[in-house]
């Protein structure tokens, strides 16, 4: 063989190396390429607790964003793919349909609320306005609740809560927020639990909490009722002198579970619609810091918890 058919076949399993390459790199399926857990990533379960979003970004204003879809049916988790998102993305939820995303952001310098489909990224928009919208919920199909931006005062951003019904937008609570308000909902009852752990309704009447919930203040409480009434609380727990999130149970008219395990600096919780799943990301290495993402179901006594696998693929 000459050196010049030597070359020729050099530069030609070149070239298919480089196209697999490329080709692989358009894959839905690619590995994350950052699979670093922060503290400010958000997560979503959809209403039946078989899928999860994950959305993260890096620290900056102008930080590389993505979103991933994990399917979690029968103990299996896997990624599914990578979801497109818009420019800018402030906020993201699950919406009342099994296929549908809540993202709040910006495009074009303009602060939009979409609906995205997570398999096909469609986008509809629900509203647009002037300033950041967070916390976003479908209190039923077509009802929207959201904390809405309206000023800026000695650094801090002031919200207060909206309601968007058949395109009417009406203010839901008087009362100016510079954190977030832990939100909830039981059929039309919806509360705020504040930072001064102080229950406040704001819409509808007081439900019947299930045996076991508030017996003492938790840090934070969300409820669903599908069939029946389920509460998710966390409560504080020392670690190194310091106090954060981190005992964990789930409560209901069907009973009480326990999250086993000890966990550090619980953040980015969701629960679905049926008031049995939830996800939540954690450190799971004291040493290094890393944090995990992890599902847990209820189940008597004990609630199953298991790690999300970033990184396995559908097949």
């Amino acid at each position: 063989m000459t050196c010049f058919h030597t070359m020729k076949l050099k530069i030609t399993s070149l070239l298919l190396a480089i196209a697999l390459l490329l080709l692989s790199g358009c894959s839905d399926f690619e590995p994350l390429a950052r699979p670093e857990i922060r503290s400010n990533a958000q997560l979503s379960i959809s209403p039946s607790g078989n899928l999860v979003f994950l959305f993260r970004r890096e620290p900056g204003k102008y930080s590389k964003m993505d979103g991933h879809l994990f399917s979690v049916e029968n103990g299996i988790s896997q990624r599914v793919r990578e979801v497109t998102l818009p420019e800018e993305v402030w906020s993201t939820s699950w919406a009342y349909e099994e296929d549908q995303l809540l993202v709040a952001g910006v495009e074009s310098g303009e602060n939009i609320l979409w609906k995205i489909d997570v398999f096909t990224d469609k986008r509809t928009v629900v509203y647009r306005g002037k300033q950041p919208l967070n916390f976003l919920h479908e209190f039923t199909p077509g009802r929207y609740i959201f904390l809405e931006a309206y000023g800026v005062s000695s650094g801090r951003t002031y919200s207060t809560w909206q309601v968007l019904e058949n395109g009417t937008k009406r203010q839901l609570y008087d009362r100016p927020f510079n954190a977030a308000a832990h939100i909830s909902k039981i059929d039309d009852f919806l509360f705020l639990y504040p930072p001064d752990k102080i229950l406040m309704t704001i819409e509808g009447k007081f439900p019947g909490f299930p045996n076991g919930v508030l017996d003492r203040m938790p840090w934070s409480l969300d409820c669903q009722k599908d069939k029946t009434t389920m509460c998710w609380q966390t409560y504080l727990d020392n670690y190194n002198g310091k106090f954060y999130p981190g005992t964990m149970e789930m409560i209901g008219d069907e009973g009480r579970c326990k999250v086993p395990g000890i966990w550090i600096q619980e953040a980015g919780t969701a629960l679905s619609r049926n008031g049995k799943t939830v996800v939540f990301h954690s450190i799971k290495d004291r040493e290094t810091k890393e944090r995990g993402i992890f599902l847990a179901r209820f189940a008597p006594e004990t609630c199953l918890v298991h790690e999300i696998p970033l990184n396995r693929t559908s097949p």
